[in-house]
């Protein structure tokens, strides 16, 4: 009888696999209900990020109906290279005021919203984080802040964003993405900085024609390898890192990018994001001013290009 009630108690309990195989099911269960969270932060994340974008986008679309239909001028670097899309400063030794650019009037808040998946980039006295203020942003400063494809590389091209007729295809040119820049500087722990342009692939420095020169990647793919980006139509996508095909450079205006991974992996030039962008014209204008009386100047030492030398001419050649 004893022996009996024994062998009823021993089969009521748990073996030692029975119990091993449910503390699995529970840490299978754990890391599902953990990664289900993550994800769904994650995406709660874009969506603030997208809607970001679409404010600026609101706001560029804002800015440009009452400034004669010009978009906004991405940065004066061939002035004193003290204003941006994003902000403004007294010196080029001091960060931008994220209160004063173009658009603030017509941002919620007054300044650019931050991306929440931005990352930790450096900030404050930092001498190299000149483009604080832009959120983690970039705007196309060839195709859309600046006439640059137009005129080429010249001070005249700064002056003005396109207008809307310039560009050819709106639903695939870019307007604001993801952006960073890598980190130049071993003392400054950050190895990223905000970056306010989405450089393209090849410098644009004669009108209507990509250079030899390649321009640093600075399209930042954060949001779990994807990068958001609202193009001149208004709508918003999450763009996918790919290899880019040296066949299609003549047919598109691919932007360069930042990995979210390693600083060693951050200068990548093979790697970028394929992101059609439209040739913007049907044919080169001739070169000219903001309201087509402008002549050409040579920039300031340093202002940027190649070379930091004027090529626009009259021919438009």
């Amino acid at each position: 009888m004893k022996l009996n009630m024994g062998q009823r108690r021993l089969r009521a309990g748990f073996t030692l696999i029975e119990l091993l195989v449910m503390l699995s099911l529970m840490i299978l269960l754990a890391a599902a209900i953990i990664t289900a969270s993550q994800s769904a932060i994650g995406s709660a994340k874009r969506a603030a990020c997208a809607s970001n974008l679409r404010q600026l986008y609101l706001a560029n679309e804002t800015y440009a109906a009452e400034h004669d239909s010009y978009a906004p001028a991405a940065a004066d670097l061939y002035g004193r290279n003290l204003n941006r899309w994003h902000g403004s400063r007294t010196s080029t030794r001091k960060p931008f005021d994220g209160t004063s650019g173009p658009l603030s009037p017509y941002l919620d808040g007054g300044r650019v919203r931050i991306c929440p998946c931005q990352g930790d980039f450096a900030k404050g006295k930092v001498a190299n984080a000149f483009e604080e203020a832009c959120g983690g942003y970039g705007y196309n400063s060839v195709g859309v802040g600046s006439r640059t494809y137009l005129l080429g590389m010249c001070s005249a091209a700064m002056e003005d964003g396109m207008l809307p007729d310039q560009i050819r295809e709106p639903s695939r040119t870019i307007m604001f993405c993801d952006t960073a820049f890598p980190q130049p500087y071993g003392k400054n722990p950050k190895y990223l900085i905000e970056y306010s342009f989405a450089e393209p692939y090849h410098w644009v420095v004669r009108p209507g024609e990509e250079s030899k020169y390649r321009a640093d990647p600075s399209i930042h793919f954060r949001h779990r390898g994807r990068a958001n980006v609202v193009w001149c139509d208004g709508h918003v996508s999450a763009e996918k890192m790919q290899t880019r095909a040296e066949e299609t450079s003549q047919a598109s205006r691919s932007a360069g990018s930042v990995p979210p991974t390693t600083p060693s992996s951050t200068r990548s030039e093979e790697v970028i994001l394929i992101i059609r962008l439209s040739r913007m014209i049907e044919e080169v204008k001739r070169c000219g001013g903001r309201r087509g009386g402008d002549t050409a100047s040579t920039p300031a030492a340093g202002g940027g290009g190649a070379g930091g030398t004027s090529v626009c001419s009259s021919s438009g050649k």
